[in-house]
C-alpha cells in the first residue's frame, strides 16, 4: 500500500483471516483453503471476495466495491460451498470484518 497499490489480496496462511483497511486500501490477508486437499481449519470456512473497479473514459476510475461471501470448505471436493444459513453467514462476515475473534459454526 505505501508502494502504491490499490488492492492486496495475500494467500497460503490455510486459515481466515481478517480484512483489513489502511490507508483506505483494502487488504485480504487469506482466502483460508479456499481450493485444497489437505486439512481444514476455522471450522472448514473460506471466502469469496469479489472485487468490482468501475473504469470510466481514459481509464480512470470512477468508483470501487467490494463483497465479502461466506463460503464451507468441501475437503472431499476440494471447492468451496456457499454458506445459505444466515446466522452462519452472518459469523463469517463479523469474522473477516474483525467483529468476532473465530467463527462457531461448523459443518
Amino acid at each position: 500500500v505505501d508502494a502504491g497499490a490499490d488492492l492486496v489480496i495475500g494467500n497460503h496462511a490455510h486459515v481466515l483471516q481478517p480484512i483489513e483497511t489502511y490507508k483506505g486500501v483494502r487488504i485480504v490477508y487469506s482466502l483460508g483453503n479456499f481450493c485444497y486437499g489437505g486439512m481444514c481449519m476455522y471450522e472448514n470456512t473460506t471466502i469469496i471476495y469479489r472485487f468490482e473497479i468501475t473504469v470510466g473514459p481514459g481509464g480512470v476510475t470512477l468508483g470501487t466495491a467490494d463483497e465479502i461471501i461466506p463460503c464451507y470448505y468441501w475437503v472431499n471436493y476440494c471447492q468451496p460451498a456457499l454458506i445459505t444459513d444466515p446466522a452462519a453467514k452472518q459469523q463469517g462476515l463479523d469474522f473477516m470484518n474483525g467483529r468476532i475473534d473465530k467463527p462457531k459454526y461448523v459443518k
